[in-house]
């Protein structure tokens, strides 16, 4: 299991990759810290949350704390 995790983690970082995507989904949902409080409602200003892991996945703590 060590093994794997040190491969992945060189493979992050040989990527360049930010945060670890768990849904693929909806954008704001795949990177999480790059999120911000108007990425739900970037393709229509008026939609509601349609992705079910929105309502799972919290917001940011740089979000919340404002």
């Amino acid at each position: 299991m060590e093994a794997q995790l040190l491969k992945s983690a060189s493979l992050s970082r040989a990527l360049g990759l930010t945060d670890l995507s768990i849904w693929t989904s909806a954008r704001y949902t795949r990177g999480p810290v790059l999120s911000d409080r108007f990425n739900p409602f970037q393709d229509f200003p008026g939609s509601i949350e349609h992705f079910p892991e929105g309502s799972i996945l919290s917001p940011p703590e740089h979000l919340r704390r404002r």
